[in-house]
């Protein structure tokens, strides 16, 4: 993720012109994921970027 850090308003944007592939427009969860986004606080400030680590595992031979 470098770059993916949003702000609360811009995520519920993207939300509602169907950014994420998962919840297409008109979703029931649409609403409710933008409401909780709607009470989070500096609604413009945009947060960290997301930190992934990958991992890899091996069967032992």
């Amino acid at each position: 993720g470098h770059g993916q850090g949003r702000s609360p308003r811009r995520t519920v944007d993207d939300l509602r012109r169907g950014w994420f592939v998962t919840l297409p427009p008109g979703h029931p969860l649409v609403d409710e994921f933008a409401a909780r986004l709607s009470a989070l606080p500096d609604q413009d400030r945009p947060r960290p970027d997301p930190v992934f680590t990958l991992r890899a595992f091996r069967r032992p031979a």
